[in-house]
Protein backbone atom coordinates (compact mmCIF):
# COMPACT_ATOMS: atom_id res chain seq x y z
CA UNK A 1 0.00 0.00 0.00
CA UNK A 2 0.96 3.79 -0.65
CA UNK A 3 2.19 5.16 2.84
CA UNK A 4 4.06 8.17 3.31
CA UNK A 5 7.35 7.67 3.71
CA UNK A 6 9.86 7.60 6.41
CA UNK A 7 8.58 9.35 9.96
CA UNK A 8 5.33 9.70 8.80
CA UNK A 9 2.39 6.93 9.50
CA UNK A 10 3.85 3.75 10.46
CA UNK A 11 1.21 1.22 10.00
CA UNK A 12 -2.47 0.83 10.01
CA UNK A 13 -4.98 -2.46 10.62
CA UNK A 14 -8.38 -3.01 10.03
CA UNK A 15 -11.11 -4.02 12.92
CA UNK A 16 -12.02 -7.97 12.40
CA UNK A 17 -15.33 -7.47 10.71
CA UNK A 18 -13.58 -5.96 8.04
CA UNK A 19 -10.94 -8.95 7.74
CA UNK A 20 -8.07 -7.74 10.41
CA UNK A 21 -5.35 -7.05 7.62
CA UNK A 22 -2.78 -5.59 9.09
CA UNK A 23 -0.50 -3.23 7.04
CA UNK A 24 3.14 -1.79 7.75
CA UNK A 25 5.02 1.09 5.97
CA UNK A 26 7.99 -0.33 4.06
CA UNK A 27 10.08 2.89 4.15
CA UNK A 28 10.21 2.75 7.80
CA UNK A 29 13.55 1.83 9.10
CA UNK A 30 12.13 -1.24 11.53
CA UNK A 31 13.69 -2.35 13.93
CA UNK A 32 14.32 -4.83 17.24
CA UNK A 33 16.22 -2.89 19.50
CA UNK A 34 16.96 0.64 18.82
CA UNK A 35 20.27 0.38 17.65
CA UNK A 36 19.68 2.80 14.71
CA UNK A 37 18.48 6.56 14.60
CA UNK A 38 15.34 7.03 13.35
CA UNK A 39 14.37 3.42 14.12
CA UNK A 40 11.18 1.85 14.71
CA UNK A 41 10.33 -0.94 16.85
CA UNK A 42 8.37 -3.62 14.65
CA UNK A 43 7.19 -5.47 17.99
CA UNK A 44 5.69 -2.10 19.79
CA UNK A 45 3.92 -1.10 16.44
CA UNK A 46 2.53 -4.80 15.56
CA UNK A 47 1.32 -5.63 18.75
CA UNK A 48 -0.51 -1.93 18.81
CA UNK A 49 -1.75 -2.64 15.12
CA UNK A 50 -2.60 -6.45 16.08
CA UNK A 51 -4.57 -5.02 18.74
CA UNK A 52 -6.73 -3.12 16.10
CA UNK A 53 -7.19 -6.65 14.75
CA UNK A 54 -8.32 -8.20 17.45
CA UNK A 55 -11.04 -5.38 17.97
CA UNK A 56 -9.18 -3.21 20.10
CA UNK A 57 -9.38 0.47 19.48
CA UNK A 58 -6.93 3.36 21.33
CA UNK A 59 -6.33 3.82 24.12
CA UNK A 60 -6.31 7.27 26.67
CA UNK A 61 -4.07 6.12 28.49
CA UNK A 62 -0.08 6.79 27.31
CA UNK A 63 1.63 3.78 28.92
CA UNK A 64 -0.80 1.20 27.28
CA UNK A 65 0.23 -0.41 23.92
CA UNK A 66 -3.50 0.47 22.58
CA UNK A 67 -2.21 4.28 23.19
CA UNK A 68 -2.79 6.75 20.35
CA UNK A 69 0.66 7.83 19.01
CA UNK A 70 4.53 5.84 19.14
CA UNK A 71 5.81 6.79 21.83
CA UNK A 72 9.39 5.65 20.82
CA UNK A 73 11.47 2.33 22.05
CA UNK A 74 10.85 0.89 25.22
CA UNK A 75 13.52 -1.54 26.88
CA UNK A 76 10.48 -2.68 29.06
CA UNK A 77 7.68 -3.08 26.76
CA UNK A 78 5.10 -5.06 27.94
CA UNK A 79 0.95 -4.93 27.89
CA UNK A 80 -0.67 -2.16 30.70
CA UNK A 81 -3.10 -3.57 32.40
CA UNK A 82 -5.77 -1.32 30.37
CA UNK A 83 -4.77 -3.65 27.25
CA UNK A 84 -5.13 -7.00 29.10
CA UNK A 85 -8.91 -5.53 30.57
CA UNK A 86 -9.77 -4.68 27.10
CA UNK A 87 -8.63 -7.85 25.23
CA UNK A 88 -10.73 -9.81 28.13
CA UNK A 89 -13.79 -8.06 27.63
CA UNK A 90 -13.89 -8.75 24.34
CA UNK A 91 -12.85 -12.58 24.39
CA UNK A 92 -13.22 -13.26 28.16
CA UNK A 93 -10.40 -14.26 30.35
CA UNK A 94 -8.39 -17.43 31.23
CA UNK A 95 -10.87 -18.79 32.96
CA UNK A 96 -14.20 -17.94 31.55
CA UNK A 97 -16.05 -20.23 29.25
CA UNK A 98 -17.80 -19.34 26.17
CA UNK A 99 -20.84 -20.39 24.84
CA UNK A 100 -21.69 -19.64 21.01
CA UNK A 101 -24.58 -17.59 20.70
CA UNK A 102 -27.68 -18.82 18.40
CA UNK A 103 -28.28 -17.32 15.49
CA UNK A 104 -31.36 -14.67 15.12
CA UNK A 105 -33.06 -13.28 12.14
CA UNK A 106 -32.64 -9.49 11.72
CA UNK A 107 -35.38 -7.53 12.29
CA UNK A 108 -38.28 -6.82 9.60
CA UNK A 109 -37.39 -3.17 8.57
CA UNK A 110 -40.64 -1.32 8.59
CA UNK A 111 -39.15 2.24 6.81
CA UNK A 112 -42.93 3.80 7.73
CA UNK A 113 -42.38 3.05 11.82
CA UNK A 114 -38.68 4.09 11.59
CA UNK A 115 -39.33 7.28 9.54
CA UNK A 116 -35.18 8.11 9.76
CA UNK A 117 -32.14 8.08 7.68
CA UNK A 118 -28.77 7.21 8.38
CA UNK A 119 -27.56 8.45 5.20
CA UNK A 120 -28.75 9.45 2.01
CA UNK A 121 -26.92 10.22 -1.43
CA UNK A 122 -27.13 10.39 -5.08
CA UNK A 123 -24.80 7.33 -6.44
CA UNK A 124 -22.79 7.40 -9.46
CA UNK A 125 -25.02 4.27 -10.79
CA UNK A 126 -27.29 7.64 -11.89
CA UNK A 127 -29.69 6.26 -8.94
CA UNK A 128 -30.44 7.56 -5.58
CA UNK A 129 -30.60 5.58 -2.34
CA UNK A 130 -31.25 6.61 0.77
CA UNK A 131 -29.58 4.10 3.99
CA UNK A 132 -30.96 3.30 6.97
CA UNK A 133 -29.79 0.20 9.27
CA UNK A 134 -28.97 -2.64 7.01
CA UNK A 135 -31.13 -0.97 4.18
CA UNK A 136 -30.80 0.54 1.20
CA UNK A 137 -34.28 2.50 -0.66
CA UNK A 138 -34.03 3.11 -3.91
CA UNK A 139 -35.44 6.71 -4.50
CA UNK A 140 -36.93 8.27 -8.03
CA UNK A 141 -34.54 11.52 -9.89
CA UNK A 142 -37.21 13.39 -7.62
CA UNK A 143 -36.54 11.68 -4.55
CA UNK A 144 -39.67 9.44 -4.52
CA UNK A 145 -39.59 5.87 -2.71
CA UNK A 146 -39.21 3.01 -5.49
CA UNK A 147 -37.93 0.09 -3.64
CA UNK A 148 -35.74 -1.33 -0.74
CA UNK A 149 -33.15 -4.00 -0.34
CA UNK A 150 -30.07 -4.82 1.92
CA UNK A 151 -27.29 -2.85 1.45
CA UNK A 152 -25.14 -6.10 0.97
CA UNK A 153 -27.39 -7.41 -2.27
CA UNK A 154 -27.01 -3.46 -4.04
CA UNK A 155 -23.17 -2.73 -2.51
CA UNK A 156 -21.53 -5.60 -2.05
CA UNK A 157 -18.99 -5.42 0.36
CA UNK A 158 -20.29 -2.49 2.12
CA UNK A 159 -21.29 -2.50 5.80
CA UNK A 160 -24.70 -1.32 7.27
CA UNK A 161 -25.42 1.31 9.59
CA UNK A 162 -23.78 3.64 8.26
CA UNK A 163 -22.76 7.08 8.86
CA UNK A 164 -23.12 9.00 5.95
CA UNK A 165 -22.64 8.57 1.91
CA UNK A 166 -21.51 10.99 -0.77
CA UNK A 167 -20.75 10.96 -4.78
CA UNK A 168 -17.69 13.35 -6.01
CA UNK A 169 -19.28 14.28 -10.14
CA UNK A 170 -16.47 13.21 -13.03
CA UNK A 171 -14.40 15.96 -13.79
CA UNK A 172 -12.28 16.24 -16.85
CA UNK A 173 -9.63 14.61 -15.03
CA UNK A 174 -11.62 12.44 -12.87
CA UNK A 175 -14.11 9.66 -12.86
CA UNK A 176 -17.28 9.72 -10.66
CA UNK A 177 -16.84 7.93 -7.24
CA UNK A 178 -19.03 7.74 -4.39
CA UNK A 179 -18.20 7.05 -1.13
CA UNK A 180 -20.01 4.94 1.89
CA UNK A 181 -18.41 5.88 5.61
CA UNK A 182 -18.66 3.94 8.84
CA UNK A 183 -16.31 4.84 12.26
CA UNK A 184 -13.10 4.96 10.86
CA UNK A 185 -12.71 3.51 7.58
CA UNK A 186 -14.74 4.04 4.17
CA UNK A 187 -15.30 2.20 0.84
CA UNK A 188 -15.15 3.63 -2.60
CA UNK A 189 -17.52 2.65 -5.80
CA UNK A 190 -15.76 3.32 -8.68
CA UNK A 191 -16.94 4.32 -12.10
CA UNK A 192 -16.93 0.96 -13.93
CA UNK A 193 -19.46 -0.25 -10.31
CA UNK A 194 -15.81 -2.24 -8.62
CA UNK A 195 -16.72 -1.49 -4.65
CA UNK A 196 -13.00 -1.30 -3.18
CA UNK A 197 -12.14 -0.85 0.84
CA UNK A 198 -12.28 -0.42 3.50
CA UNK A 199 -9.63 2.43 3.67
CA UNK A 200 -8.92 4.68 6.60
CA UNK A 201 -10.32 7.70 6.36
CA UNK A 202 -7.40 9.12 8.07
CA UNK A 203 -5.57 7.73 5.18
CA UNK A 204 -7.88 8.95 2.42
CA UNK A 205 -9.17 12.18 3.49
CA UNK A 206 -6.68 13.90 5.75
CA UNK A 207 -7.72 15.67 8.00
CA UNK A 208 -11.39 14.39 8.25
CA UNK A 209 -12.32 13.17 11.60
CA UNK A 210 -13.75 9.36 12.02
CA UNK A 211 -17.71 8.77 12.66
CA UNK A 212 -19.17 11.32 11.03
CA UNK A 213 -22.71 12.67 11.55
CA UNK A 214 -22.98 13.65 7.59
CA UNK A 215 -21.71 14.76 4.45
CA UNK A 216 -22.51 16.68 1.52
CA UNK A 217 -21.40 18.47 -1.58
CA UNK A 218 -21.21 22.41 -1.72
CA UNK A 219 -20.07 23.04 -5.38
CA UNK A 220 -16.70 21.46 -5.65
CA UNK A 221 -15.69 20.91 -2.16
CA UNK A 222 -17.13 18.28 0.28
CA UNK A 223 -18.65 19.40 4.38
CA UNK A 224 -17.92 16.95 6.59
CA UNK A 225 -20.29 17.30 9.77
CA UNK A 226 -19.63 15.92 13.12
CA UNK A 227 -21.37 17.81 15.87
CA UNK A 228 -21.12 21.67 15.58
CA UNK A 229 -18.29 21.54 13.44
CA UNK A 230 -17.90 21.93 9.75
CA UNK A 231 -14.81 20.52 8.01
CA UNK A 232 -14.42 21.88 4.35
CA UNK A 233 -12.78 18.89 1.97
CA UNK A 234 -11.04 20.64 -1.05
CA UNK A 235 -11.10 17.68 -3.53
CA UNK A 236 -7.17 16.32 -3.95
CA UNK A 237 -6.14 18.59 -1.13
CA UNK A 238 -6.99 17.91 2.86
CA UNK A 239 -9.70 19.24 5.09
CA UNK A 240 -9.22 22.98 6.43
CA UNK A 241 -9.98 23.57 9.59
CA UNK A 242 -13.25 22.79 11.38
CA UNK A 243 -15.58 25.88 11.69
CA UNK A 244 -18.25 25.88 13.81
CA UNK A 245 -21.92 25.90 12.84
CA UNK A 246 -23.05 29.72 14.24
CA UNK A 247 -20.75 30.88 11.68
CA UNK A 248 -21.46 29.09 9.05
CA UNK A 249 -24.41 29.51 6.46
CA UNK A 250 -25.76 26.32 8.06
CA UNK A 251 -26.46 28.62 11.30
CA UNK A 252 -30.23 27.96 11.22
CA UNK A 253 -30.04 24.75 10.98
CA UNK A 254 -30.71 22.27 14.67
CA UNK A 255 -28.45 20.79 16.06
CA UNK A 256 -27.89 16.43 15.81
CA UNK A 257 -27.87 16.13 11.92
CA UNK A 258 -28.23 12.66 10.58
CA UNK A 259 -27.88 13.09 7.00
CA UNK A 260 -27.71 15.23 4.23
CA UNK A 261 -27.02 15.79 0.33
CA UNK A 262 -27.22 18.11 -2.02
CA UNK A 263 -29.69 16.85 -5.10
CA UNK A 264 -28.03 18.02 -8.73
CA UNK A 265 -31.14 17.57 -10.43
CA UNK A 266 -33.48 20.03 -8.13
CA UNK A 267 -30.44 22.30 -7.06
CA UNK A 268 -31.35 22.02 -3.64
CA UNK A 269 -29.59 20.86 -0.23
CA UNK A 270 -31.56 18.45 1.86
CA UNK A 271 -30.82 18.33 5.70
CA UNK A 272 -32.31 15.26 7.40
CA UNK A 273 -32.86 15.71 11.33
CA UNK A 274 -34.48 12.49 13.46
CA UNK A 275 -37.85 12.17 11.21
CA UNK A 276 -37.91 15.57 9.79
CA UNK A 277 -35.77 17.25 6.58
CA UNK A 278 -34.96 20.97 5.65
CA UNK A 279 -34.36 22.29 2.39
CA UNK A 280 -31.47 25.13 1.35
CA UNK A 281 -31.90 26.92 -2.05
CA UNK A 282 -28.35 26.26 -3.27
CA UNK A 283 -27.98 29.75 -4.92
CA UNK A 284 -28.69 31.84 -2.35
CA UNK A 285 -28.32 29.89 0.63
CA UNK A 286 -31.54 30.02 2.40
CA UNK A 287 -33.78 28.00 4.11
CA UNK A 288 -37.13 27.22 2.50
CA UNK A 289 -40.62 28.71 3.45
CA UNK A 290 -43.38 25.72 5.26
CA UNK A 291 -39.88 23.74 6.39
CA UNK A 292 -39.37 21.56 8.33
CA UNK A 293 -41.14 18.67 6.84
CA UNK A 294 -42.08 14.97 7.34
CA UNK A 295 -39.09 12.72 6.20
CA UNK A 296 -41.48 9.86 5.99
CA UNK A 297 -44.52 11.51 4.10
CA UNK A 298 -42.20 13.38 1.10
CA UNK A 299 -39.43 10.53 0.64
CA UNK A 300 -40.86 7.15 1.91
CA UNK A 301 -43.73 7.26 0.35
CA UNK A 302 -45.54 6.49 3.72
Amino acid sequence: LDFDGVNGKFAHAFFPQYGGDAHFDDDEYWDEANNYEDSVNLLQVMTHEFGHSLGLRHSEIHDAVMFTFYGGYNLNFALHQDDIDGIQALYGGPNDTYTTPTPTTPAPFDRCEDGTLDAISHINNGHYYAFRRDYAMKLSSRGVYKSTKRIDEVFPGVPGDLDAVFTWPRTRRTRSRTFFLKGELYWTRKSDGKITGPRSIECGFEGVPSNVDAVFMDGTDTIFVKGDLYYRYIRGDEALPPVNKSSTRWRKLPDGMDAAFYHPHLRHHYFFFGRQYYRMNHYSHRLSKKYPRTLSKWWLKC
